[in-house]
């Protein structure tokens, strides 16, 4: 079982314990002789166990990063920050995305105003800086027109915003 006191912080912040009991499951069926390290030739297989589809080019990359010194094996910590790396695609994404706002969304229209999304930036989660938080409204405002992001003034369907942020940067979360 995970110990989740001795995952690094910067990973707390990033995987759940869920997420990272998941990832120890995984890592535990591969390491089959227990010291505790995976080889990279069971890279492929684990990557595709947890969810991914990485291309041969893909997995490549991706040794190439974390095997720098040619070990040719990596640890569980050094798995879970592959998880969080962006060599990561995570299915859930836009549902864990689309999740938090719906739990602003009392009437289940699917409707953020700008001042709701401003201080669900600011005050929720892991908080952006004000200055940010403004940034990002008026980036979702000027999205708005054309990619179907404004309902109407000053109402923004959240479904259509988290599409045009994903496209905008895939490593938002």
């Amino acid at each position: 079982m995970v110990d989740w006191d001795s995952i690094d912080e910067d990973i707390k912040k990033l995987l759940t314990e869920t997420q990272c009991s998941i990832f120890e499951t995984a890592f535990t069926l591969f390491d089959r002789d227990k010291d505790g390290f995976i080889a990279f030739s069971d890279l492929p297989q684990m990557w595709r166990s947890v969810g991914q589809n990485p291309t041969d080019a893909q997995l490549k990359k991706i040794v190439e990063t974390w095997d720098k010194d040619k070990k040719g094996f990596f640890d569980f910590k050094t798995f879970l920050r592959m998880c969080i790396s962006p060599a990561f695609d995570d299915p859930m994404k836009e549902e864990r995305l689309l999740e938090a706002f719906r739990h602003f969304d009392k009437d289940g229209t699917g409707i953020v105003t700008a001042p709701q999304l401003r201080l669900i930036l600011s005050a929720y989660g892991e908080k952006l800086p004000e200055e940010e938080a403004d940034e990002l409204v008026e980036w979702a405002e000027k999205v708005r027109n054309a990619q179907g992001v404004l309902v109407s003034e000053g109402r923004l369907s959240y479904e259509n915003l988290i599409k045009q942020l994903l496209e905008r940067d895939p490593n938002i979360m």
